[in-house]
């Protein structure tokens, strides 16, 4: 099953829910949502994990470029045990902000 993405702007964050595997077809994507935001005026972004319930090392390749490009603060939210464990081993919360809830990144 393909991964599908939506999006939505909340004030200055942009959001991105993702449903089924980051796998390297939809990390392709990720890339563009970003420069859409981007130019957008986003300050945030925010990538709704909770129904991920893989993320490849493509997956986290891009997540990692976000990370470094993006020039507001970058969130992962929701995220399933299996993702989150993945994500704390390649650290990437030293280097993103984790939240248990969009709303939860919202308000930081």
């Amino acid at each position: 099953m393909a991964c599908q993405i939506t999006g939505r702007t909340e004030g200055d964050a942009s959001i991105w829910v993702f449903d089924g595997p980051l796998d390297t077809e939809a990390s392709q994507e990720v890339n563009s949502l970003v420069k859409q935001a981007f130019l957008g005026g986003a300050k945030k972004l925010i990538f709704d994990l909770a129904k991920v319930p893989y993320v490849s090392s493509m997956g986290l390749g891009v997540f990692a470029n976000v990370i470094k490009t993006f020039p507001g603060k970058v969130f992962f939210a929701a995220m399933q045990q299996y993702v989150r464990q993945t994500m704390k081993l390649a650290k990437f919360d030293t280097i993103a902000t984790f939240a248990k809830t969009v709303e939860e990144a919202l308000q930081v």
